[in-house]
């Protein structure tokens, strides 16, 4: 369930993506959303029937008006000293995107904020590669400058999922620069430090 102290920085880091989105294709218009999605459901062997819902995603416009949907994206945030929690995280939606009907999960976004270390771990996973243990990781002091060549680079296929991205946005790339990570980062610093 999304926290207060990270909507703040889930909801500035998914409006500058797609505003990249926008510039990057030249369009006002990108057929993607970010909303708070219902909750969802996976029959468990072990659990049986499991609730959750994910701290954020992103989706194409058409999944809206299915039940049934996978997001393109599924974003996890925790405040912990390991990440084992988000670990149990990635397997659920795993498990989810295996039993949907409608949609394909692209990239699922693991976020640990650590904030007795000041530090956040973005993790990427990304298809074909979900089910592996490595994961693009991009590890962000909370405190120290960001590097010139730190970024995060997001490809169209994984923002719209099943769906085929519009020609306009095709080949490009989605880039979060190290301006871009400095004010989310700043913004995560904020929420979490505030007196």
């Amino acid at each position: 369930m999304p926290s207060v102290t990270y909507d703040l920085g889930w909801a500035w880091f998914k409006d500058r993506l797609l505003a990249k989105v926008v510039l990057a294709g030249g369009r006002v218009n990108t057929e993607l959303l970010s909303l708070v999605i219902s909750v969802k459901t996976v029959q468990s062997q072990v659990w049986g029937t499991v609730k959750k819902q994910a701290d954020g995603t992103i989706f194409p416009e058409s999944y809206l008006e299915l039940e049934t949907y996978c997001p393109s994206v599924i974003v996890e945030i925790v405040s912990s000293e390991n990440s084992s929690e988000l670990m149990v995280d990635k397997q659920w939606w795993l498990n989810f995107a295996k039993q949907s009907v409608h949609g394909k999960l692209m990239l699922l976004m693991l976020i640990d904020v650590n904030a007795a270390k000041r530090r956040m771990v973005v993790r990427f996973y990304t298809t074909p590669d979900l089910n592996e243990d490595t994961s693009r990781t991009l590890d962000l002091s909370l405190d120290d400058p960001i590097p010139d060549s730190a970024r995060l680079v997001f490809l169209p296929e994984w923002l719209y999922g099943a769906v085929t991205p519009p020609e306009w946005i095709q080949g490009k790339s989605i880039i979060m620069d190290h301006e871009d990570l400095d004010q989310w980062r700043r913004l995560v610093r904020t929420s979490l430090y505030a007196t």
